[in-house]
This record gives C-alpha cells, sequence and structure tokens, in this order.
C-alpha cells in the first residue's frame, strides 16, 4: 500500500462538513517494525520493539466539492459571478517508503557470547531518524503575504506594459553615458592609468545595469505596446465589468545536500552481531513550488461625458506606456524607491492600491497555493555482519506540505475590518458581501 495515496484520500474524507471554523484533524498508520532481543541462560527472554509510523495532520474548514458555478437565479444580482467556494488549507504529512531492510539472528555458539542462548535484530533501517515524526515546518504568513502581494501586481490586467513614463520622467537627470566612453577616458590618461582603468570598469558596469539597460528595455517594452495598441485597447473595454481570470507562478526552487557518516543502522541492537561498521550516505532534496489563482473585475468609464473621455485616456495611456500620473508612477519616479524595493514589497502595494483607487479592480478570488516537499535518502552501504554477508540497507523518508492561503478582494494580509465604506460599497456592486469572503 502506498502511504501518500492512502493518507490523501483519508484525509480529504475526514475533513468534509466544518465550513466556517478551522478544524485540525490527524491521522497515523503503520509504515514498518523492528526489534531487538537475545536471552540468557535461565533468564526470561527480553525483547525491545518500535515501529516507524506515517503522520497527517490537516487544518480546513471545509469546503463544498463540487463548487457551484454561479449565484442562484432568485438571487438580486443572479449570473453576476462565480460564488468562491475556496479557503484556506494547510495539510502536512510524514511517511518512509522505498525500505530495504535486513535481520540479524544468532544462537549460542553461532556468533554470541557464552551463557546467550540466542539474539537477533530484525527489520534493521538506515538511521535511527528515519521515523521521525516532526512535520515540516509551515512557511511564515509573512513570507506568503509578501509573494502573494507581488504577484497580484504582476497578475493585474490594468498593470502599464512599459515603464516609458518612468524612462521620461528619469531623463531630467540626462542620458546615460555613452557605452565605453569611460574605458576610453581611462585609457588616454597617463597618471595612475591602472587605478583608473579599474574604476572606469566598474562605472562601465553601472552605467550598463542601472542606464542603458533599463532604457533599451523600456523603449522595446513601449515599441511593441505602440505596434499591438488596437490589440491591447479592445481587449481592456471587452473585459471591463467582466470577470476576468489570472495565473502566476514563481519560478520552482530546488536544493540538494548530501552528508556520510559511520553507522550500524538501526536499531543499533547488540553491536557484537556485526563485524564492521558501514558507511551511511544521507542525500537531502527539497522542492518548493508556489503559485497563485485568482479572478478580478475593473472598470472602464463610459464615454459619457468630458470626465468619463479623460478617465479613459488616463487608462490607455496607462495600459500601453505607463504614463498616468498616479501613485505608482509617483513611487517609481522617487530616486530611492529602487532600495526600498529592493528588500521589502512596497512597490507591489503601492502598484495594487492604484489599481483599486484608478481602475476599480478588485479580486472576486485569489489563492496563493505552496507545495513544499523534501526527500532524504538513506543509504548504508559496507555494513558487515557477525557470518560476514553484507546487506544493502536503505529507506527513503519523505516529509510534504500543501498550504493554501486566501486573499481579500484588495490583496493578501489585510483584514476585513479594515475595509472602508467605499470599499464595501464597491463589493456590493460587485454583488460580494461579507458572507461570501
Amino acid at each position: 500500500m502506498n502511504p501518500y495515496q492512502d493518507s490523501g484520500t483519508k484525509g480529504q474524507v475526514e475533513m468534509t462538513g466544518f465550513k466556517g471554523s478551522q478544524k485540525t484533524r490527524k491521522r497515523d498508520w503503520l509504515i514498518h517494525s523492528h526489534s531487538v532481543g537475545h536471552q540468557t541462560s535461565g533468564n526470561p527472554p527480553s525483547e525491545f520493539t518500535s515501529d516507524i509510523r506515517g503522520r497527517q495532520e490537516t487544518t480546513s474548514e471545509g469546503h463544498q466539492w463540487p463548487p457551484r458555478k454561479r449565484i442562484p437565479n432568485d438571487f438580486p444580482l443572479a449570473g453576476l459571478a462565480r460564488l468562491d467556494s475556496g479557503g484556506p488549507f494547510l495539510t502536512r504529512r510524514n511517511y518512509v517508503t522505498q525500505i530495504e531492510s535486513a535481520d540479524v539472528y544468532a544462537t549460542g555458539g553461532g556468533g554470541i557470547p557464552a551463557g546467550y542462548n540466542y539474539a537477533f535484530v530484525k527489520g534493521i533501517v538506515p538511521a535511527p531518524g528515519i521515523g521521525t515524526s516532526i512535520l515540516l515546518p509551515a512557511t511564515s504568513s509573512s513570507t506568503l503575504t509578501s509573494e502573494g502581494t507581488r504577484a497580484l501586481n504582476q497578475m493585474r490586467p490594468t498593470a502599464p506594459l512599459s515603464g516609458l513614463g518612468v524612462t521620461l520622467g528619469e531623463l531630467r537627470e540626462g542620458l546615460p553615458s555613452l557605452i565605453g566612453s569611460g574605458l576610453l577616458k581611462a585609457l588616454m590618461s597617463d597618471a595612475k592609468r591602472q587605478r583608473r582603468f579599474l574604476k572606469a570598469g566598474s562605472d562601465e558596469y553601472l552605467n550598463w545595469e542601472f542606464g542603458w539597460k533599463p532604457l533599451v528595455s523600456d523603449l522595446r517594452d513601449a515599441s511593441k505596446a505602440v505596434l499591438q495598441s488596437k490589440k491591447i485597447i479592445d481587449q481592456l473595454y471587452r473585459d471591463s465589468g467582466k470577470d476576468v481570470r489570472r495565473r502566476f507562478g514563481y519560478p520552482v526552487s530546488k536544493d540538494t545536500s548530501t552528508a556520510s557518516a559511520t553507522s550500524y543502522g538501526y536499531p543499533g541492537g547488540i553491536t557484537y552481531l556485526y563485524d564492521a561498521p558501514g558507511k551511511l550516505y544521507t542525500t537531502v532534496e527539497n522542492h518548493r513550488r508556489v503559485w497563485i489563482s485568482g479572478m478580478c473585475r475593473y472598470y472602464v468609464p463610459p464615454m459619457d461625458d468630458l470626465h468619463g473621455r479623460i478617465a479613459r485616456q488616463a487608462q490607455e495611456a496607462n495600459r500601453l506606456l505607463g504614463m498616468r500620473p498616479d501613485p505608482e508612477l509617483l513611487w517609481q519616479l522617487a530616486p530611492w524607491t529602487w532600495l526600498v524595493d529592493w528588500v521589502s514589497d512596497v512597490g507591489s502595494l503601492v502598484g495594487n492600491f492604484t489599481s483599486f483607487a484608478f481602475d476599480g479592480l478588485v479580486w472576486k478570488y485569489a489563492y496563493l497555493m505552496e507545495h513544499k516537499i523534501e526527500r532524504t535518502r538513506y543509504d548504508l552501504v559496507g555494513l558487515r555482519l557477525y557470518n560476514g554477508s553484507s546487506p544493502r540497507i536503505a529507506a527513503t523518508r519523505i516529509r510534504e506540505s500543501k498550504n493554501r492561503v486566501s486573499a481579500s478582494p484588495f490583496g493578501f494580509g489585510l483584514s476585513l475590518d479594515s475595509f472602508s465604506l467605499r470599499q464595501w460599497s464597491i463589493l456590493a456592486a460587485l454583488g460580494i458581501s461579507r458572507g461570501n469572503l
């Protein structure tokens, strides 16, 4: 039986019917047993037995499945949007698989000290820590909120497709220096030529990374947006007031580490049953995948009056070239904000707020999903038993977690109690109430 599949199926059944409050359910199952024993003449036998068990812990509120696809027909805003049937969810499990164990057994005179009738170690596994019941630590809420905020900023259907507005604003400081001009000047200098040349090389690198590279990128993006402007603007108007689905995925992170140590395996038992220890090789692989899926709505005002026409033109300029004078553009033009964005998510927060304030962008639902797997492979080779044999002993321990975090209509890490009357009025217009969130 595959404990991975078994725990996943039963865990889902146990968690139904808890909508509205978080409940935690735990489950254990037997995977492997090992024991150590011996008997001396005239004494009762002594035996120690321990088990390797799988463990799963799931915290959820229970969610309707399959979800209802649309609001009931008798609802005042019937057919406006798909109901959100999800919510926060965390499941973690540990188990051991691919076990290759060995038994050691001897009777009196067969390799054990005089006076012993028998001694044995059954079900040897590579290492004592293989059966740990410690669950994989959950990622901190601050990390998930930060990743979700950055992702929503990337997923906005009204986000600027180029940064030409920032580029034009930064031209007040002048164009970047010509590439190679610093090196040429250093070569033409006679005094302290080597030091000047090295400094000029550093200046050239910064000139390219923070001068020409972003300028070329912005111009290329602006040119692409202009060439496809009709298609982009048509889609902007076509999706206004409709449900727009978006998905974003971070690159999968992977790392591997290895270690080796001398070991008799576990349980160590009666060491005279072994002739020589073996070499324990431990390989740990960590995988982490994070992705976000959501559905949003935004609003493009009609061209019924002068205000509507101006607002539309501003949205078009922002979508194509990023040239609308809004908080996002002002933030990017400030000379010190690049350093703040290097270590924080303020820039993403400003972008998300700008889309809400100027485009009426609201997320009907948005979920960040995280899947982590820690796979530890143990291989004990070279262990010699008292009879001269050298069996292969190996196993793999899996620690896994699946986490789902839900966002509010205005982003991750925000409380419903902090919403303003204007925010609630926008949600009401979209058919979203506190009971749906």
